[in-house]
């Protein structure tokens, strides 16, 4: 079964100015969604960014089985979390 590329949505990578990207996963955690936060092993990019102070960056990965309704999700979730 190969992943159709037109369909496929990549990693992101987030900040979200005036919050720790640190307290947002357990937040979303409680949701059975799991993200996650950090530099990544990008640890210069995110100091030459300026996001080491901020904890680096939220990231959530998508994979080719990923359903609509799980995107919506989410999206329903971190809603009231980025809109603090």
């Amino acid at each position: 079964n190969i992943p159709d590329p037109d369909v496929r949505v990549p990693t992101i990578a987030f900040t979200v100015v005036r919050i720790q990207s640190g307290t947002i996963p357990p937040q979303v955690d409680i949701h059975h969604i799991g993200i996650r936060y950090g530099d990544f092993y990008a640890k210069r990019l995110i100091q030459t960014l300026g996001l080491a102070e901020q904890d680096g960056v939220v990231r959530v990965s998508m994979v080719h089985y990923n359903t609509l309704e799980e995107c919506d999700h989410l999206i329903k979730v971190l809603d009231p979390i980025v809109s603090q």
